[in-house]
């Protein structure tokens, strides 16, 4: 991978964390309305976890690699078969 392909790919798994924040941010604030408890902490757990993983990934290159190449392995691991990222 090249520097300019790195570059953009972590660009890339910023975006798909920054989407999944605020994915997790819209569900918390439907279900939190509604007074259901169980899925708003689950929804605030996975929040937290996503800060953590931005925060990772944002100190260095080397992180958002180890961060993906986990994510990679992951999802191999349960089946998910040839992971591809846009423009990687």
């Amino acid at each position: 991978m090249n520097a300019s392909m790195a570059d953009n790919w972590i660009a890339i798994v910023c975006n798909l964390l920054r989407e999944s924040i605020k994915k997790h941010t819209d569900r918390l604030n439907q279900i939190a309305r509604r007074g259901d408890i169980q899925p708003v902490a689950w929804h605030a757990r996975n929040l937290l976890e996503l800060m953590l993983y931005s925060r990772f990934c944002a100190k260095n290159r080397e992180n958002a690699l180890r961060f993906y190449t986990d994510a990679v392995r992951d999802i191999r691991t349960r089946g998910g078969g040839e992971v591809r990222v846009a423009g990687a």
